[in-house]
């Protein structure tokens, strides 16, 4: 349970800790980069790794703490993932890139995990403020924009993951000017969507996907589903997100038999407000349909991508784990 120990190490030592410029607990940043390294099927000292990555940097963390409870070779990793705060921004980031350069292939994981977290909370809140969200960094729009194209270019050794497919993708997203929230047509795509069919409108079920389900063998070793219900209770209608994993796939934690799964759920006013944003759904068909339709293009991306935007808008979903 080394990936375990890790959340509660990591969420200790960035206890009080916001992101940049927002009320948001910074532990949602390593959590995310955590589950973008799961979902790349890195090995496991590298999501341990990328949980820990800004301990050292960031936090009163020591080198001997980090040997100590995870060994040399994780200890290694976050030293290298971590930048000289003495040195000016230009400085810091002229030696990440040079660095990544004759990286290996676990480090360039790491680096590309952590920038597609920052990039996507960049891209999230121009959504919301516009370019706004560059006020807050120590340099200029142009600056950060050579930064980020710069880490792609590097990331040589990475080419076939997903994730660096979409961290540029999120480049262009946030700094060619493609980033537009104007109407449920960029959000909403027209995706042929199968619910199971209720007389009642407020219960409704949809998969995202389900490796199972796949004719590649190499998914069935991954064994990840995701499906998203509706359904009404005595205190309204509930929205829930289920998310099982099997195999290869982590999520957060697993049990000794290798599976675990998590389920999200919103409810009371959370929900009304859900239904609103949802544009203006009337029930809970409607509501499951609007966002299969925004987020099933994501694929596996979908689960956490969800709940970044309920996150985003101000909607709490309670959490369980089994």
């Amino acid at each position: 349970m080394n990936i375990h120990k890790a959340i509660i190490f990591a969420t200790k030592a960035h206890e009080g800790q916001l992101r940049k410029g927002t009320d948001v607990p910074y532990i949602v940043h390593p959590m995310e980069v955590m589950q973008i390294l799961t979902d790349n099927k890195c090995p496991e000292s590298v999501i341990i790794a990328g949980l820990l990555h800004d301990t050292l940097e960031d936090t009163s963390t020591t080198a001997e703490e980090i040997i100590d409870n995870f060994g040399e070779t994780i200890y290694d990793l976050v030293k290298n993932e971590s930048e000289d705060k003495s040195k000016t921004w230009q400085e810091r980031k002229q030696a990440t890139i040079d660095y990544l350069e004759n990286a290996t292939e676990e480090e360039q994981l790491i680096c590309c995990a952590d920038k597609l977290s920052n990039i996507k909370s960049i891209y999230a809140d121009k959504l919301a403020i516009g370019d706004g969200v560059f006020d807050r960094f120590n340099a200029p729009k142009d600056q950060i924009k050579w930064y980020y194209q710069e880490i792609a270019n590097a990331l040589t050794k990475i080419e076939d993951y997903k994730m660096k497919q979409d961290l540029e993708n999120y480049i262009t997203k946030v700094f060619d000017d493609v980033c537009s929230d104007d109407s449920d047509a960029t959000d909403v795509v027209e995706t042929e969507i199968e619910l199971e069919e209720y007389d009642d409108p407020d219960l409704a079920v949809v998969d995202f996907f389900d490796d199972t389900k796949s004719p590649d063998p190499e998914k069935h070793k991954v064994g990840s589903t995701f499906w998203m219900k509706s359904f009404r209770m005595s205190d309204g209608v509930h929205l829930t997100l289920n998310k099982n994993n099997w195999g290869s796939r982590v999520d957060y934690m697993m049990r000794d038999d290798g599976y675990v799964e998590t389920i999200e759920t919103v409810k009371g006013e959370d929900m009304q407000r859900l239904m609103l944003l949802c544009d203006n759904a009337e029930n809970g068909r409607e509501v499951v349909e609007y966002i299969y339709k925004r987020f099933s293009p994501d694929g596996y991306d979908a689960y956490l991508n969800i709940l970044n935007w309920f996150e985003e808008n101000g909607i709490k979903a309670s959490s369980w784990m089994n």
